[in-house]
């Protein structure tokens, strides 16, 4: 593990060659199908462009961590963009909240997009291998004292029961569990002024990470798979899928530098769950809009529609809307949304004052900016780290947070490389490389709501 993490950002200057080839196989791969489409041209050749940039990462490093920044980013990035390559190649574009633009309009809006996509991703490499890295890098190593494991254990369960404390006020003042089942639809509604109760839920991830570190043979426990289950049920009965997903994925990052890195058989297994669970948690979600949840055809995948199989990995990328957002996003701005200038930012400080306190609170958070703008009404639409900057400060502003968030990954990852042996290490890095995918409001909170109850937690077990 500690050969691979710290070549992890090696640039080797060989592989410069495999870049060339890369282009000239997609170059190629252009000419021979771009006159079987509709599309003009440039569509296929920034689509072609875009997959090279995500290929840099792979080229250039000696040595692959899977859950290095980078890397990681990258494939986050890739699955942005698998919705639309699918959707051209289906000879089908369009984008999900704006049906009514011609087919020449949607494909201008692309192009846009893959471009933005392109300049955020040559920025975020940029500043992640710049030798203004070095001035970053933290080369210290940071002073553990050894782990009370009982106190451990009592920690674990006292982060438990407070999740399941704070879950059970938050649903009950949500209306009850079945009113929100009937209502996963809306459920960015269902929690509002209930802001930290949801958060204090994600507490059990804390706990989750806390046994994994302690015991090496986590997997073979009944407390495990107790607070696996748990955290899964209490984060995804709120609605959102992507949260559940991030709890297995912080339990996978913890594990991988804490005893042993994940092989690919893990992975592969790892992501087929995901994607199967996603497909039927939207599915589900979608279905209590219009059914009883009490009928049991929506707890239960389709695998079939009209008479074919259908494919699972194509339709889990094609219900992705992070592109389509990001389109949506170009299409209003500034026409219909003007520039924010940093107001957006501004939500850090006010998003923790519940409204029932503050009735007059201004409504500045970047999913509901864009949500009104979008569809007219209260819906959030996720803008995503390319977004939020973009209606911030134009095309500047997406340089400048790609650099930002390349710096603020290799430091983090800096912290990690220095100290591999730290537990304390282990989990800041696990916890900033899931929660801040993106310099956002939303993903600070999410950042700093979770680290800073684990930087006290990490205090409190060190032997005196």
């Amino acid at each position: 593990m500690e050969a691979v993490i710290k070549k992890t950002s090696d640039i080797d200057g060989k592989y410069f060659l495999r870049v060339s080839v890369i282009f000239f196989i997609l170059a190629l791969m252009l000419f021979f199908i771009q006159h079987n489409y509709e599309y003009s041209t440039l569509t296929f050749i920034l689509i072609c462009f875009t997959l090279a940039v995500f290929s840099i990462p792979f080229l250039f490093i000696k040595k692959i961590d899977i859950f290095s920044p980078i890397i990681f980013w990258t494939l986050m990035n890739i699955q942005l963009i698998a919705r639309p390559i699918i959707l051209v190649i289906q000879q089908d574009i369009h984008i999900r909240w704006l049906p009514f633009l011609s087919t020449q309009d949607v494909e201008y809006f692309y192009q846009i997009t893959f471009i933005l996509i392109d300049i955020s991703s040559l920025f975020y490499y940029i500043a992640y291998f710049s030798s203004f890295s070095k001035l970053i890098k933290i080369k210290t190593k940071i002073k553990e004292k050894p782990w009370n494991i009982k106190m451990a254990y009592l920690v674990i369960a006292i982060l438990v029961s407070f999740s399941i404390v704070a879950y059970l006020f938050a649903i009950k003042k949500a209306g009850g569990f079945i009113y929100i089942l009937q209502n996963f639809y809306r459920r960015g509604n269902l929690f509002e002024g209930l802001f930290y109760f949801v958060y204090f839920v994600q507490l059990i991830e804390l706990a989750t990470c806390l046994l994994v570190i302690i015991d090496r043979n986590f997997f073979k426990s009944f407390k495990f798979w107790f607070l696996l289950l748990i955290g899964t049920f209490l984060n995804a009965s709120f609605g959102s899928r992507s949260t559940a997903v991030h709890f297995w994925l912080l339990i996978l990052i913890v594990y991988h530098y804490r005893w042993k890195m994940i092989s690919k058989k893990v992975l592969v297994t790892v992501g087929l769950v995901v994607i199967i669970f996603a497909l039927w948690f939207g599915q589900f979600r979608e279905a209590t809009s219009r059914m009883d949840i009490f009928n049991p055809d929506i707890y239960s995948i389709t695998l079939k529609k009209e008479g074919e199989k259908i494919d699972i990995i194509k339709n889990f990328f094609l219900a992705r809307r992070g592109f389509d957002c990001l389109a949506a996003l170009i299409y209003v701005v500034p026409e219909k949304l003007p520039f924010q200038f940093g107001k957006t930012f501004l939500n850090l400080f006010f998003a923790p004052i519940p409204r029932k306190i503050w009735p007059g609170k201004p409504v500045i958070d970047e999913t509901g900016i864009l949500g009104r703008a979008v569809l007219g009404r209260e819906q959030g639409l996720p803008p995503g780290n390319i977004g939020v900057w973009y209606m911030n400060f134009f095309i500047p502003g997406v340089i400048i947070g790609s650099l930002l968030l390349g710096y603020i990954h290799k430091f983090f990852y800096n912290i990690l490389k220095y100290n591999l042996n730290s537990k304390k290490a282990i989990l800041i890095y696990s916890i900033s490389l899931l929660k801040l995918g993106g310099i956002s409001v939303n993903n600070l909170i999410n950042w700093l709501m979770l680290l800073l109850p684990a930087l006290v937690v990490l205090r409190l077990l060190e032997k005196k």
